[in-house]
């Protein structure tokens, strides 16, 4: 056989075997997903999860303060010999109830467990929640549920008919309340106050969005000037246990706390514990069993 003959065959034998070696591996090496290294992988080596996750419903307050929802972040595991870990985020809005549904691609096992949870705009976790483990198997559809409820509640507390007067005996005093609060578990987490006084006629809004679900003391105080007394004239609490997601009602009653205390009350009423609003009316019959001397207007052994 010629050179020229040799030089021509050669290709051809290198051509035929490459293409017998691409026959029996026709993907080529890849690496993992989990990063395991290069492993040859075939088509079709993975199933479909099919994520519908309910998000709970967060109670609005106001259109400055409410918690809107931002993203919701999942991040699918599966643990073993050999972990892996697949992560999916997706843009939500609003805080109604609203349902979602997500589908990833995951390699058949046994033991994947979905973590999820929600942000806001301030980035704060609103919801979160953990599946059971599922199994993925080949070329399926496995189907998953979660139920995410919020971990916040919102309060509002909204003042209105501010009282301007109280009554001891059958003495009538003037009150002027220049400061109100909302307390959480002793904590003042909104505070609103003017330089001279609220009008009777003002509304008054206090609002904080991000209570815990659970048991917590809530406390209303009203601070002002009565004769020549300033300092706390009007006080309510009541412990509230709230779940994720329910509306209702609550009455909180604000009792006289200024000068020859305990006498005076008002009604308030605690709404949504999603949205707790607070409606406060104040009674006039402070100091009944307090006479206040008539010529100063208040008492504290017969003066101010």
């Amino acid at each position: 056989m010629t050179r020229t003959r040799i030089a021509r065959v050669i290709p051809l034998f290198v051509s035929l075997a490459l293409l017998a070696a691409c026959s029996n591996n026709p993907t080529g090496p890849t690496v993992s997903a989990s990063g395991g290294g290069a492993k040859e992988s075939k088509a079709g080596t993975y199933g479909t999860a099919q994520f519908s996750l309910q998000v709970g419903k967060v109670g609005a307050l106001t259109k400055t303060s409410a918690i809107s929802m931002k993203k919701l972040i999942l991040t699918a595991v599966a643990t073993g010999d050999k972990p892996d870990t697949v992560r999916d985020t997706s843009s939500i809005s609003g805080n109604d109830q609203q349902t979602v549904h997500r589908s990833l691609k995951l390699k058949p096992k046994s033991s994947w467990i979905l973590y999820a949870k929600t942000l806001d705009q301030k980035d704060s976790v609103v919801h979160q929640g953990t599946t059971q483990a599922f199994s993925i198997k080949l070329q399926d559809t496995t189907n998953v549920t979660l139920i995410l409820q919020s971990r916040f509640t919102m309060y509002q507390a909204t003042f209105s008919n501010l009282p301007y007067s109280t009554s001891f005996g059958s003495d009538k005093v003037g009150v002027a309340i220049n400061r109100l609060v909302l307390k959480v578990d002793g904590v003042a987490k909104a505070d609103s106050s003017v330089k001279d006084a609220f009008t009777p006629i003002q509304t008054v809004i206090l609002g904080f969005d991000y209570v815990a679900v659970g048991q917590h003391n809530i406390t209303l105080e009203a601070y002002g000037i009565t004769g020549k007394y300033t300092g706390i004239l009007y006080s309510g609490a009541l412990s509230i246990t709230t779940v994720p997601g329910e509306d209702g009602t609550r009455a909180v009653v604000l009792n006289w706390a200024g000068p020859n205390s305990g006498a005076a009350s008002a009604s308030i009423i605690v709404g949504h514990v999603g949205k707790m609003n607070l409606n406060p009316t104040f009674s006039d019959d402070a100091g009944k069993d307090s006479p206040l001397d008539a010529n100063n207007g208040a008492g504290n052994d017969g003066k101010l």
